[in-house]
């Protein structure tokens, strides 16, 4: 499945941007007919879902210490100042 994707230069006029935000704001997905998801599912083709209890706890436990590494990071910088950028890098 190809997907078309136009951009159009920025304009000045904010009328055009409000539209441009609208019809991105707005946009809905295609609903799958039960015969379509059917075919979808015995073709071989695209990604299944396969997340199981096991992978989905890892993933809550990955977020919780990805949150944190950046709660941290954010109290250092505060207290630290810009020494804490070269610590970063």
């Amino acid at each position: 499945m190809a997907m078309n994707i136009t951009s159009s230069p920025p304009s000045s006029s904010s009328s055009s941007c409000w539209s441009h935000f609208w019809s991105s704001a707005l946009r809905s997905k295609h609903v799958v007919t039960p015969a379509e998801k059917a075919a979808r599912d015995n073709s071989k083709r695209g990604l299944t879902r396969r997340l199981g209890p096991f992978d989905l706890i890892l993933l809550g436990i990955g977020a919780s210490i990805g949150a944190g590494i950046f709660v941290v990071t954010g109290t250092v910088a505060r207290t630290s100042g810009p020494g804490c950028c070269k610590l970063i890098l």
